[in-house]
């Protein structure tokens, strides 16, 4: 039996983040990314894990407004793995408890008998509907979960700070705390 491996993120590649963020301010993502051999969004991911950029900034991009929440390479890790090993050699692979990936297991209905990889017509709907509707529509009509369209979005580049992928809007900053809008 082949041992199942996930790309964790090392020490060296969190300390990389943290010091472009550190030192540049404004970071240059495609060149952190392209250093890293990850998805630009997957850094953005995990640099709003390590607590070096806003939720505010970045939620376009983030799947999660937990700082332990999943990433986008650890869900499609979970996608291509779920059905061939169980629950808990995923987590064990992945860092993760066995009950986080079961809850993503059901999140992403990966559960159920019916094939989950998007069609065409399902990433039409997508391209062409989640402008103007949203989420909870696009989820609607291709009878999918929020989460798993977000996800998608993000993958798909669809996700440009415009449209709003998830319930957790802008926050208010720190002279808005305590004042009402």
């Amino acid at each position: 039996m082949t041992k199942l491996i996930f790309n964790q993120f090392t020490d060296a590649d969190d300390n990389e983040i943290l010091n472009e963020v550190k030192s540049i301010g404004d970071v240059d993502w495609a060149s952190v990314s392209c250093s890293l051999k990850r998805p630009e969004y997957v850094v953005i991911q995990r640099a709003f894990q390590l607590g070096a950029i806003r939720f505010n900034d970045y939620n376009h991009v983030l799947i999660s407004h937990r700082f332990d929440g999943w990433r986008s390479d650890e869900i499609d890790f979970l996608l291509d793995n779920v059905g061939k090993h169980s629950a808990k050699v995923i987590a064990n692979a992945m860092g993760r408890s066995d009950a986080s990936v079961r809850k993503q297991i059901y999140e992403f209905q990966l559960s159920c008998k019916k094939d989950r990889t998007w069609s065409e017509d399902e990433l039409d709907i997508l391209r062409d509907e989640l402008n103007q509707h949203g989420t909870g529509h696009v989820a609607k009509k291709t009878d999918r979960k929020k989460i798993d369209v977000k996800h998608q979005a993000i993958k798909q580049g669809l996700s440009d700070g415009s449209i709003m992928l998830t319930l957790f809007g802008k926050r208010r900053s720190d002279n808005e705390v305590g004042t009402l809008a």
